[in-house]
């Protein structure tokens, strides 16, 4: 037969984009599968799974990296495991299965009315390997990369998705639940950061939100 790799504990999170999707979700636990081939999505026999916490602030990128190791010593274990003869065919628990959607680049566009909690987890979870969290200011796209909550958040009153003020490191917007957060890496065109009092937002969203108040 011919094994697979899958960044879940199978059965959980089948399907696509499962890497953000365990961030996305708050995933506490998550797992490394090598599973044999069949002709369902990710529901092969299981030949070895190793299952590990996901921390409080995991990236994409953190995450990866810790399946990318799981994998290269994963293999080396279940290749011993096939030529002894003993590589395990565990049945997966099909009342158990859940599948995960496919993700695009578009998915990443920054909702300023969702909670801050809620876009950091979209900050974290679409960022490098993947085309990244972003927004716009006048019509120019700013991929935010890494973010984190501000204390005292309720001294800041303005719009939803406005920048409230410039930090050393970056610069503070309000997020839907009053909330704030600080984005301190970013890329857009100009090498200024966005000014202060201005609205983040894409046009497609504003118009959203406008037609559902």
């Amino acid at each position: 037969g011919t094994v697979g790799f899958h960044p879940a504990a199978l059965p959980r999170l089948r399907g696509r984009g499962v890497i953000p999707w365990t961030i996305l979700r708050g995933e506490e636990r998550t797992g490394s599968t090598l599973f044999w081939l069949d002709d369902g999505i990710d529901s092969g026999p299981i030949l070895l799974q190793r299952q590990f916490p996901v921390a409080p602030d995991e990236t994409a990128r953190s995450l990866y990296t810790k399946h990318t190791e799981n994998l290269a010593e994963m293999v080396v274990e279940a290749a011993a495991q096939v030529e002894a003869g003993s590589a395990a065919r565990m049945e997966q628990n099909e009342a158990e299965a859940s599948y995960c959607a496919k993700r695009t680049a578009e998915d990443g566009q920054i909702d300023w009315h969702d909670p801050a909690a809620s876009i950091l987890r979209l900050i974290r979870a679409a960022g490098d390997p993947y085309p990244g969290a972003f927004t716009f200011y006048k019509g120019q796209k700013i991929r935010i990369d890494a973010a984190t909550p501000v204390e005292n958040s309720r001294q800041y009153i303005g719009l939803k998705g406005q920048i409230q003020a410039h930090t050393e490191r970056g610069f503070i917007v309000l997020c839907g639940d009053g909330e704030c957060i600080e984005a301190h890496a970013w890329a857009w065109a100009s090498d200024r950061r966005p000014p202060n009092h201005g609205k983040l937002g894409g046009s497609d969203l504003v118009q959203a939100s406008a037609q559902n108040t």
